[in-house]
């Protein structure tokens, strides 16, 4: 599926572009522009909700501890490649940032990924 505009309300489980916060190199994971797949994780009860989000980096890099994202995971949408999130690499973004819109993933699957944070965070 090729990347589109973005709604007018982004929500938990949406799956958006934004500039790489990181820096990766265009040949690990992100485009030739810099750019990087998101899961928001956040929900409504975010304090800034509608102006930043949690999110949770995507990327193509398979490790044990990452949630893969199987093509049934997507309720709208899907990515090139078979992709993982990182449950590790939390960050914040803000609505300026997002460039576009890829997809919405099943609750079930953001679920997963957001259960496996406490450890990484001391709870």
């Amino acid at each position: 599926m090729t990347r589109g505009q973005l709604p007018n309300r982004i929500r938990r489980g949406d799956v958006v572009w934004v500039t790489d916060p990181f820096g990766f190199d265009a040949d690990e994971d992100a485009t030739d522009t810099g750019e990087h797949p998101y899961v928001i994780i956040s929900t409504e009860s975010h304090p800034f909700d509608g102006r930043e989000y949690l999110a949770m980096l995507i990327t193509t890099t398979s490790r044990s501890e990452a949630v893969e994202i199987a093509d049934d995971a997507w309720s709208y949408g899907s990515l090139s490649k078979r992709s993982y999130i990182s449950p590790w690499t939390v960050v914040t973004v803000k609505d300026g940032e997002l460039l576009s819109y890829q997809g919405q993933l099943e609750a079930a699957v953001v679920d997963t990924a957001v259960g496996q944070l406490p450890p990484y965070i001391g709870l």
